[in-house]
């Protein structure tokens, strides 16, 4: 049966509360761990995406629910906020649901252009409601770019170009497809006069189908995403469609070697290489054989392809879902969300000199503390970690919080 993101979502906060059933970890890493911003309402409430980070070091980001409690009754429509981190303060900037047709649900990572205005897409709402494309400009206005309908919804994000053009991609629309009239998804730009082109659509063939995370953008105007399902072997696949309008597959998994991309975005470093995340496949030891999700890395060849390799495989339930939204440091070291333990883990990744990564914990979620890491983290320039998790566990006064992590 397919399911949607939405169903993650969903499913993700509920399946916290399984427990770990793979194998100890190989090592713990020291770290310090921090609370930033407890949700409980008004302020937000559920988040399930990532945030960003400014100029300044102060973050931005979105919830799920909370906000105007009127909206969406009575659990909210969500918010946009922004985090002073110098002055240990969060501000909500607007409150969805608000605003007749300006969206509701947000549910990924915001970004900014060059000038410091804020883009981001809902998962509901807007005038046709089945998602927006939101700006949220320097002088505190917030204004809805474009309403997604029947050629392409939900929008999956927005990543802004120099020339003020946006891009990403939806879970279904484009047309028919191999699974129904909705579509398996498209790639789309939205341009400065609000109007809404088709790139690309996804057939459920080889090329893919049904992105579950938007795409990310490299300096050349190149465009790389994942496809959940689709592909030779129906377990999805990893894409570029460049700045001409060329389509090209880069991996199809085939579940020995990863299975159903996750959530989360993929990561390219300074040399063009991507890192990603696919929910299951991997340890055939895992999960009844269907495996457990694995991290893997495509690397750029000087022949203009890829070589794909696993570069860690779970061995144990991730039980709120496929680990993902991977941000690396300036030493190379990987990190990531998983989750591993009875409130999900946050993980490093560290290259050895024999081709080989040692796979450490550095934080184990769970109680106050926060359950239920989302994907798409962020680094400062100080190497500090900073993301958000869907739900506060024990904590009944609480529907998610804003933190930081020091390796």
């Amino acid at each position: 049966m397919r399911r949607t993101r939405a169903w993650f979502i969903v499913a993700a906060v509920l399946a916290f509360a399984a427990t770990d059933m793979g194998l100890a970890p190989r090592g713990w890493a020291a770290s310090t761990f921090k609370i930033l911003h407890r949700f409980t309402g008004a302020d937000g409430s559920g988040p399930v995406a990532g945030v960003a980070l400014d100029d300044a070091g102060n973050l931005y980001g979105t919830t799920w629910y909370g906000g105007d409690l009127k909206c969406f009754k009575p659990l909210g429509c969500g918010v946009l906020f922004k985090f002073d981190v110098t002055a240990n303060k969060l501000t909500v900037l607007h409150r969805f649901g608000v605003i007749a047709g300006d969206g509701q649900h947000p549910d990924s990572p915001v970004a900014f252009d060059s000038a410091g205005n804020l883009y981001g897409a809902t998962y509901n709402g807007g005038a046709r409601g089945e998602g927006s494309v939101f700006k949220f400009s320097t002088t505190g206005t917030l204004s809805l770019l474009a309403s997604f309908g029947s050629s392409g919804f939900p929008p999956l994000g927005a990543i802004p170009d120099a020339a003020g053009n946006l891009y990403g991609s939806t879970i279904v629309g484009g047309g028919a497809c191999g699974i129904g009239s909705s579509g398996c998804g498209m790639i789309f730009k939205l341009d400065q006069t609000g109007t809404v082109t088709e790139l690309f659509h996804f057939d459920d063939g080889a090329d893919g189908g049904e992105p579950f995370a938007n795409v990310i953008r490299d300096a050349a105007g190149n465009l790389y995403g994942t496809a959940h399902y689709g592909g030779v072997a129906g377990c999805g696949t990893v894409y570029e469609l460049d700045a001409q309008g060329n389509f090209t597959v880069l991996k199809t998994f085939n579940g020995t070697d990863g299975k159903l991309p996750s959530t989360g975005i993929l990561t390219m470093d300074a040399a063009g290489n991507i890192y990603g995340a696919a929910g299951e496949g991997g340890n055939s030891n895992c999960a009844g054989g269907e495996g457990c999700g694995v991290i893997f890395k495509l690397t750029r060849e000087s022949s203009g392809g890829w070589n794909y390799k696993v570069i860690h495989s779970f061995a144990g339930l991730p039980a709120s879902g496929p680990p993902g939204g991977l941000v690396l440091d300036s030493a190379g070291n990987v990190y990531g969300t998983s989750g591993g333990g009875p409130g999900g883990e946050l993980f490093r990744l560290s290259p050895q000199t024999d081709g080989s990564w040692d796979y450490q914990i550095i934080h184990r979620f769970g109680g106050s503390g926060g359950s239920g890491p989302n994907p798409n983290l962020v680094i400062d320039q100080s190497g500090n970690i900073y993301g958000m998790t869907q739900s506060c566990g024990a904590d009944a006064g609480c529907s998610g919080v804003l933190y930081e992590i020091t390796p």
